[in-house]
Parts: C-alpha cells; sequence; structure tokens
C-alpha cells in the first residue's frame, strides 16, 4: 500500500532540459524587447524635443510681441537647461523667462539659479538616471545666417560674443527679419555636444541626441527631423 501511494504522488521539478529552454526563451525575448525598449526611449524623448521647439517658437512669437516687434537677445549659440537671473548670461531661456516655465534651485551653488524644463529632453542627459541635463548645451541656435540673394551675414537673435569693436551684436526686429532669405534654414536645433560617459575620457567624437537627424525649429516657426547629412550644407 505504501508503495502504490508514493507511486501515486506528482513531482512537481523541472528537469534540466526543460530548464535550459526556459533560460533559452527569457533570452531570447529580452533580445526582441531590448531593441524595442531602446527606440521608444529614444521616440519618447524626440517627442519632448518636438514639445519643446514648438514651445520655445511660440514663444519667441509672444516675446517679439510684447517688445515692440524685437527679437529676444543677444544670445549665445549653445544654450542650456538652466540660467542666472540676469542677462549676462546671454541665455535664451533668460530672454523667455516670462514666457517658458522655470523651477527655482536654491541648492545650487550659485545663486538666483534656475532650470527651464523646455530646454531638457531625456536624450540630452549624460546618464539615463538623471532627471535633469545639467553642463552641457541642449539646443544650439544658428546665431550667424547668410542672406541667399544679398550674401550678406546677419544675426536674427543678435550676438551674445562681442565683436571687434568689444560690442555685442542687437537682435533684429520681426520686420528686418522678414526682408532677408531665411526659407528653408534651421534655427534653433538639437545639440551634438552630448558626452556620454563611455566616451567622455577617450576622446570618442560627441554623438548627436537623436540618432541621425536633429529635431530643428525652422524659421516659419515649423519643427523639422534634418538628417545630419543635410546639415553639412548649414553653418553656425
Amino acid at each position: 500500500m505504501k508503495n502504490q501511494k508514493q507511486l501515486g504522488k506528482f513531482n512537481p521539478a523541472f528537469t534540466l532540459a526543460e530548464l535550459l529552454i526556459v533560460i533559452v526563451m527569457i533570452g531570447v525575448l529580452a533580445a526582441l524587447l531590448f531593441p524595442l525598449a531602446t527606440n521608444m526611449r529614444k521616440n519618447a524623448s524626440s517627442a519632448i524635443s518636438v514639445s519643446n521647439l514648438r514651445q520655445i517658437g511660440a514663444s519667441i512669437v509672444s516675446y517679439a510681441n510684447d517688445n515692440n516687434t524685437m527679437l529676444p537677445g543677444p544670445i549665445l549659440t549653445d544654450n542650456h537647461t538652466k540660467y542666472q537671473n540676469n542677462a549676462a548670461s546671454g541665455q535664451l531661456s533668460w530672454h523667455l523667462k516670462e514666457y517658458l516655465a522655470t523651477v527655482s534651485q536654491p541648492d545650487n551653488s550659485q545663486p538666483r539659479m534656475f532650470y527651464v524644463p523646455t530646454f531638457d529632453y531625456p536624450a540630452a542627459r549624460a546618464k539615463a538616471k538623471d532627471s535633469r541635463s545639467k553642463a552641457q548645451p541642449t539646443y544650439v541656435i544658428f546665431a550667424m545666417q547668410t542672406d541667399a540673394i544679398t550674401g550678406a551675414t546677419f544675426y536674427p537673435m543678435g550676438n551674445y560674443n562681442p565683436n571687434g569693436s568689444g560690442d555685442k551684436t542687437p537682435a533684429m526686429t520681426t520686420l528686418q527679419l522678414s526682408a532677408r532669405e531665411t526659407r528653408g534654414k534651421p534655427w534653433i536645433t538639437e545639440t551634438d555636444q552630448i558626452i556620454r560617459p563611455s566616451t567622455a575620457s577617450s576622446g570618442t567624437p560627441k554623438e548627436p541626441p537623436h540618432g541621425n537627424f536633429r529635431n530643428t525649429l525652422m524659421f516659419d516657426y515649423s519643427v523639422k527631423s534634418i538628417t545630419l547629412g543635410e546639415f553639412k550644407s548649414f553653418k553656425l
């Protein structure tokens, strides 16, 4: 009777072959899902950047409407997610501070420092776990432009860097800008200055945040994804 009861018991243990099959299946699923998750993160970051650029464009229009058609400036080429509460920084975010949400950083070692979420997006962060971009630019402004018809150079939002006389170039008005040929030209784009921890000390070239294209605010205030190959014809 005892032997019959023992023979009737079910042993739930997996065999070695079954365990190996399960491990292989998990590995295959992970291999399939990891690129998908990576692409989803990149797409989400790109969507945030597109929204940012649209907000920046709308803020430039609002600024000009409130300042006798004068565009914000003078500005620097490289723009970060933070600014100090004074015009000496040359950051576009400072000029647009009344039109974009800002977050105070009382724990920052530099006084009156503010963080602007509209100038940030996940792919611009050195580490995925970082909640904010820190010491690197996130957007680049094509400060100097060339008129396609006259060949003359001009600065739509001025130039914060002093010229040969030591003066900063002031921003233009929207009327002055409309008299220039800017069709099809980029204005504000994602930076190519992103430094990853794996490349920071190796001298490896810096990489664009979203692969083979950059989301870009054009002079007609539309946002386009421009391939890196197309950018070869543009100059900052």
